[in-house]
């Protein structure tokens, strides 16, 4: 499987692409901190290739730029080739180049075309606006809101800085802990043919 697009290649990941992603810079802004790619040794690293490679239920991709590794893509929780559900990232100095949306417009392509899925589902941090506002525009519909735990209160002691007081909405303390807002997504084969052709000609 290779997909293409105006400045991407996708394709399987390999071994080495695990390296490159251990050198990429950590994310400044706290909020994304935990998309960071963790300090693993070259055994560590090799444990979780083979793990995410080796299992069945799972696929993991490579976005490739002029050569240079940007971001992954993966696809968990597989029923046959009927569902899947998605994961992407792209590393910090990368982010901001359209990038991301350009990589799952064609691994959408290729995901309900020659991939042979019908529904592809997602969970995204409600806190991480920009990836809500792509996922919509690509289609994805709200299925419905689930609270997830986060860490203790060190884990978002950013939010009492005042630059991120619109985003507390999304956090909430239970049980002495802090969980925060995600939304369940969901694109089915057809909405993203349709949501296609909305794109193409908007």
């Amino acid at each position: 499987m290779q997909v293409r697009t105006a400045r991407l290649v996708i394709r399987p990941l390999q071994r080495a692409d695990v390296d490159a992603m251990a050198i990429w810079q950590p994310f400044a802004d706290p909020l994304l901190a935990r998309y960071n790619v963790p300090d693993k040794s070259a055994e560590e690293r090799d444990d979780w290739y083979a793990l995410r490679t080796g299992d069945p239920a799972r696929r993991e991709f490579a976005l490739e730029a002029s050569g240079q590794v940007v971001g992954r893509i993966s696809l968990r929780d597989m029923v046959g080739h009927g569902a899947a559900r998605l994961g992407i990232s792209v590393g910090a100095e990368f982010v901001n180049q359209g990038l991301g949306a350009e990589a799952l417009s064609g691994f959408l392509d290729w995901y309900f075309g020659e991939g042979g899925f019908s529904v592809m589902a997602l969970d995204v941090s409600a806190s991480n606006r920009r990836a809500v506002q792509v996922y919509q525009k690509l289609g994805f519909r709200h299925v419905r809101d689930v609270y997830r735990p986060v860490g203790d209160e060190a884990a978002v002691a950013f939010l009492d800085d005042p630059r991120y007081t619109d985003l507390r909405a999304y956090f909430r303390r239970r049980d002495g802990q802090t969980e925060a807002l995600f939304y369940e997504m969901e694109l089915t084969s057809e909405e993203w043919q349709e949501r296609k052709e909305v794109i193409r000609h908007g």
